[in-house]
């Protein structure tokens, strides 16, 4: 009886109608049970595995060590010579007109404040000799000689106007677009912890509140998907979306002009404002729930796809408010809501 119960219980080898032998080797990364004759066959395969990606290392080894020398980085760089040389020719060109404008308006208003004046002179004179004045030709000339002072350039004359709307140059700045797989990369303080190489983010603080993450990727250009594993949560607050790169983390983030995305509340969140989710569909972020994130840099939008329910929620991003490049944007209020991002 004994024999034939423990002959029952014994493990196969997992491979199954191909081998009869008993699984007495257990292998902790698959999981499964192996004689010893495939267990060792299973290890050789794992080493040939490791050995591709130890030549994909190297490889990349390589690569980097010729990163220093990368030609786009050239190519960028002189195009910001370029700029500064162009901007420089503008700003130069236009100081000489300036320049040019008012020593002619100086010239000009001289010569015809000097002609008023010598006419006034003359009258006066003429009048002195010929003791022909009365009480309103002296109030007369006082008050042309007053317009004549009042015309004279003065500190508060030449007025220098700043056009912000209409400026002589481009202004530019620098970003930076890594691409590549979507991982966590900073978060806004100690409250939550990025774990597993950016691939998990967890609330570990009781009193935590609104805490911001970001994604390591910025988007401007093309569509992205971002899919996340929903590993543990309180259902009581989790934002999901986008944030521009030019915006600072801070508390609240999901508030500000450039936030843009859903609330597992059921609440949507664009250009600071907060509006209940007016769909049939719920906004839902459940434990266990798979969400698709996809962000259409090309046609400013960004989508949301809960892949339990298959309900798809649409969401316009003006980019007035939220400037390129985005980044993914995760805010959570609660200890022990965890995220996982899953490779796409």
């Amino acid at each position: 009886m004994n024999n034939m119960s423990s002959y029952s219980t014994r493990k196969e080898c997992a491979k199954g109608t191909d081998c009869k032998q008993a699984g007495i080797a257990h292998c902790e990364g698959c999981t499964q049970a192996f004689c010893i004759k495939h267990f060792n066959d299973h290890r050789r395969l794992l080493d040939d595995d490791l050995n591709v990606i130890l030549s994909e290392y190297n490889d990349f080894k390589n690569t980097l060590t010729l990163e220093s020398s990368n030609p786009f980085v050239t190519i960028r760089l002189q195009e910001i010579d370029i700029w500064e040389n162009v901007s420089i020719e503008k700003i130069q060109q236009k100081a000489a007109e300036l320049r040019q404008e008012i020593v002619h308006v100086k010239v000009t208003q001289i010569e015809t404040l000097s002609s008023k004046f010598q006419a006034l002179a003359h009258q006066i004179q003429e009048s002195k000799e010929q003791d022909d004045f009365i009480e309103t030709d002296l109030h007369r000339w006082a008050r042309r000689l007053d317009d004549l002072r009042s015309n004279l350039i003065s500190p508060t004359t030449i007025v220098l106007n700043e056009h912000h709307h209409n400026p002589l140059i481009p202004n530019i700045s620098v970003s930076f677009l890594w691409t590549g797989n979507e991982l966590f990369d900073r978060v806004l303080s100690n409250d939550v912890q990025i774990e597993q190489d950016g691939e998990v983010v967890e609330g570990v603080s009781f009193f935590m509140m609104y805490n911001e993450i970001r994604g390591k990727n910025n988007y401007a250009f093309g569509c992205h998907k971002v899919r996340v594993h929903i590993e543990h949560s309180s259902k009581q607050w989790t934002f999901l979306g986008i944030n521009s790169a030019l915006t600072p983390l801070q508390k609240s983030s999901h508030e500000t002009k450039s936030a843009y995305g859903w609330c597992s509340s059921d609440y949507i969140y664009s250009n600071g404002l907060s509006q209940a989710n007016k769909t049939k569909s719920p906004i839902e972020m459940n434990i266990d729930d798979i969400i698709t994130l996809i962000f259409d840099c090309d046609n400013r939008q960004i989508s949301m796809i809960n892949e339990r329910t298959d309900v798809k929620h649409e969401l316009m991003v003006d980019t007035n408010n939220c400037p390129f490049p985005w980044q993914f944007h995760v805010v959570l209020r609660n200890r022990c809501t965890r995220i996982r991002i899953l490779a796409t």
